[in-house]
């Protein structure tokens, strides 16, 4: 079972590494359907989201106001300096975390056509919504 998943989903990722390589129509539907999914579901939860962070930022405040929540500044950065080392060391610390501009620019130029129909679709679905 495990294996025919794996299959599965390196046959899904394959095809999407490809999808700028299908024929323009395909490319555009795919975006577009995609989008129209994504923009409905924003759509749909950015209302429930936005309350709860909301709700969240206010009752955190109001711990901290009221001394509930003590936070040392020390304790946390040293947490994050390990949480950082951490993370070098699993994913290898001389790799760039942020893309370049022309790994940028060849990524737009290849996934024009994908990208316009997931933006209209996006817009689409959030009208639907």
């Amino acid at each position: 079972m495990a294996d025919s998943v794996k299959d599965s989903a390196a046959d899904v990722l394959y095809y999407l590494r490809t999808i700028g390589k299908k024929p323009l129509s395909m490319q555009i539907g795919i975006g577009g359907g995609a989008g129209v999914f994504t923009g409905y579901v924003f759509g749909k939860s950015s209302r429930l989201l936005a309350g709860t962070l909301g709700c969240s930022l206010i009752v955190l405040q109001f711990c901290n106001y009221r001394g509930y929540i003590v936070v040392s500044r020390s304790e946390f950065e040293k947490d994050l300096r390990a949480a950082r080392r951490a993370l070098e060391k699993q994913f290898g610390a001389n790799k760039s975390s942020v893309p370049s501009a022309k790994e940028v620019d060849k990524f737009l130029i290849s996934n024009k056509y994908l990208l316009g129909g997931f933006v209209a679709g996006c817009l689409l679905g959030y009208a639907f919504s």
